[in-house]
């Protein structure tokens, strides 16, 4: 009869170490909206500023801005290839509202990616100077930002609902 309760009080006593153990939804909303803006959006973006910077001083006629331009491109590209990397190492959510947060802003993150490597066919083509090129690279691009933007919207829609829910405090601003 000792060992039994024994063995149930040990039982209990794990299954109430694990439990607790497992991450609260709200600080698991907040640390993957924290380390998702800090990690991956924040350098895709700082990159890309810095590429538009050189594409208007390379419209603006500086043909010694192409190869600046040609090569902050590149650099955007292989930024956003390590944080697709990024994404898909991200530690698995626990919960099911951190689940459907997460795909929402790895789908969004994914569209960013497209968006902005679609623009990089428009810079490549804009340097290359081919109007065929730049004209499906342009139709690509707008297909992409009203893509982009849907993602954009599914997420403020979670954080809202998640703000009610969970009480979690979203940053406001650039989602994506």
């Amino acid at each position: 009869m000792r060992k039994k309760f024994l063995f149930l009080f040990c039982t209990l006593f794990l299954l109430g170490v694990m439990a607790g153990c497992s991450e609260d939804p709200k600080e698991e909303l907040e640390s993957y909206q924290k380390d998702f803006g800090e990690n991956v959006i924040e350098p895709v973006h700082e990159i890309n500023l810095e590429l538009t910077t050189a594409l208007n001083s390379f419209n603006d006629g500086d043909a010694n801005d192409e190869e600046v331009v040609l090569s902050l491109n590149e650099d955007l590209l292989n930024l956003i290839e390590k944080k697709r990397e990024y994404l898909a190492d991200m530690k698995e959510p626990e919960s099911e509202a951190g689940e459907e947060y997460y795909e929402a802003l790895v789908s969004g993150a994914n569209a960013l990616f497209d968006y902005y490597e679609k623009s990089s066919e428009l810079i490549e083509a804009l340097a290359d100077g081919t109007t065929k090129e730049m004209t499906e690279a342009e139709k690509g691009t707008s297909d992409l930002a009203r893509e982009r933007k849907e993602k954009e919207d599914v997420i403020r829609k979670l954080q809202e609902k998640f703000e009610e829910e969970f009480e979690v405090e979203f940053e406001p601003g650039r989602v994506l």
